[in-house]
């Protein structure tokens, strides 16, 4: 009986092992710069524009947004509050 169900079970392992190859090839092309489209060159130009203007305030990128989250906002920044600068 034992022999019956180690021959059993090597017959169901031997369908697992099977791997099928196909010869193929991958070609990949890449540049060292990546060219700008003309909607990332304008949004770029719009971003800097409303910096300029003082619409929104430039930010040291994902490092500032986590000092914001782990230091919270400080209170000497509510005088730049869309809201306080409104008058609401």
């Amino acid at each position: 009986m034992r022999s019956i169900v180690l021959g059993a079970s090597l017959c169901l392992l031997a369908g697992c092992a099977t791997v099928s190859m196909v010869p193929g090839e991958a070609s990949v092309e890449t540049s060292l710069t990546q060219s700008q489209s003309a909607l990332r060159k304008v949004s770029a130009d719009y971003c800097a524009d409303a910096v300029k203007n003082g619409w929104i305030e430039a930010t040291g990128g994902l490092a500032a947004f986590a000092s914001t989250l782990i230091n919270g906002k400080s209170d000497s920044d509510d005088s730049r509050d869309y809201a306080s600068r409104i008058g609401a």
